[in-house]
């Protein structure tokens, strides 16, 4: 019998968009979606080249600059006097920008969800967090990728500290409750999790990639009751939730299952693109 990660290239096509390269003149609110979309590289059931998605972009001396230095201050939290007066910029912030140069980043999905892009609000459920969450940081990119606009979460007590939950609310964070974000999804808005949270700051194993997502099971039972698409992130195929329901233990236990075999899927379909073909993904 074939393995997943064999069944789903099989069966898939994909598509990869490289936000270190978007023009600067398009990471703007007014520029429509299909302006980034149309950018994007459509790839067949094979998947992509193995080492295509740990390719570096070029990147030019001023982004490279301010990133290696904002980035430790990020980290410390020393950077928020100097980029405050930058917070009316929300999700445009010039540093967010960097980000994506600074990382190469690209974010891939897969040909499923294009059924869904740009007309449904979801739950985004990424792994690992790492030592910082810098993958998540193209926060335009997930409001376009769900037609909604998204907020991610953080820790409430991080929107407690002054000026850092000043900064983060006016880019559309908000805590990582329960009620705070099924009252998103009410509005009809996207939500953003990193679902492994200060667990998945830490991996020590260059074989083994870690995800600590087993007990994660509460945003399962969010998105059962309110019959929403959760969606794995690089992106993964959508899982469905159909009609809002109260979801029993079986219920969540049935659908985190197929959260984490997502994952895996997810993990398989694009490890040798990414570099990492001898690496294999641990749930704990």
């Amino acid at each position: 019998m074939p393995d997943l990660g064999t069944l789903c290239l099989a069966e898939m096509a994909f598509f990869s968009l490289d936000l270190a390269a978007l023009p600067d003149e398009l990471y703007d609110d007014a520029v429509p979606d299909e302006k980034w979309f149309d950018r994007a590289q459509k790839v067949g059931p094979g998947g992509f080249a193995a080492g295509s998605l740990s390719a570096v972009s070029p990147l030019a001396l001023g982004p490279h600059l301010e990133r290696i230095i904002n980035i430790p201050l990020y980290l410390t939290l020393n950077w928020l006097p100097f980029v405050l007066p930058l917070a009316s910029a929300g999700w445009y912030v010039f540093t967010e920008r960097n980000n994506q140069k600074y990382l190469s980043m690209r974010v891939v999905w897969p040909a499923s969800f294009e059924q869904i892009r740009g007309s449904q609000h979801c739950i985004f459920a990424a792994i690992p967090h790492g030592a910082a969450p810098l993958g998540i940081t193209c926060y335009p990119l997930w409001s376009r990728l769900g037609g909604a606009l998204c907020h991610w979460t953080t820790a409430p007590v991080v929107l407690q500290i002054p000026l850092v939950g000043y900064v983060l609310r006016t880019i559309g964070y908000i805590p990582a409750k329960g009620k705070e974000m099924s009252k998103a999804l009410e509005r009809r808005e996207s939500v953003g999790v990193v679902l492994d949270g200060i667990a998945g700051m830490f991996q020590s194993d260059e074989r083994v990639e870690k995800a600590w997502v087993k007990k994660r099971k509460a945003i399962v039972a969010i998105a059962l009751k309110a019959g929403l698409v959760a969606v794995c992130t690089a992106l993964g195929a959508p899982i469905e939730y159909h009609a809002p329901i109260e979801p029993s233990k079986q219920l969540v236990d049935e659908y985190h299952a197929k959260l984490l075999d997502g994952y895996t899927l997810l993990f398989e379909q694009h490890k040798a693109a990414f570099g990492w073909g001898q690496k294999e993904l641990k749930f704990v």
